[in-house]
């Protein structure tokens, strides 16, 4: 298996990881902090034309977070405030389902809160008791769909603003 170790209960490196994210195109960064009890952290940005900012980090106990923050545009937050309690509840619902669909095992969280939505995290937790490439890199491609999806359900329900607005990446 590409740069893995054979023994089994190994995690996977540093480097590993890199050089795998690197053959599957993505640009790998060192990030600018690491969590508490990480053993390496990297920001990682999807090919072009999306660039899609992911944070991915080894635990100390073995575990692959793959992660993703999503911030609303400015012109969606405005957008967003101008519903009525019931609509932000519905929105937030309504992009909380989509992500599910296409990461049925994120860890899902709206920020600040479900009824005030200005941002949504989507989170992958692998425990690495072998190290599966495939498995990581399809991970990856999900978390950058997840993007795509809180996108088109901003654009769907607020049709008037996908000239100027765009959400940012939030991690």
């Amino acid at each position: 298996m590409f740069g893995c170790r054979e023994k089994r209960g190994t995690s996977l490196t540093a480097t590993e990881f890199r050089e795998l994210m690197e053959k599957l195109g993505f640009r790998v960064e060192n990030a600018l902090e690491k969590p508490p009890q990480a053993v390496w952290s990297y920001e990682i940005i999807s090919p072009p034309p999306l660039a899609v900012r992911l944070r991915a980090f080894m635990l100390n106990t073995n575990v692959l977070v793959l992660g993703i923050g999503v911030k609303f545009s400015p012109e969606h937050q405005q957008s967003i405030q101008s519903l009525e309690t019931k609509e932000k509840l519905r929105l937030s619902s309504r992009i909380i389902l989509e992500v599910l669909r296409i990461c049925p095992y994120c860890r899902i969280a709206v920020q600040p809160a479900l009824d005030n939505p200005e941002a949504v995290i989507a989170e992958i937790h692998r425990l690495l008791t072998d190290c599966n490439k495939a498995v990581i890199a399809e991970d990856v491609v999900r978390l950058v769909n997840v993007y795509i999806a809180i996108n088109a359900v901003l654009w769907d329900y607020f049709p008037h603003v996908v000239s100027t607005g765009r959400p940012q990446p939030y991690m």
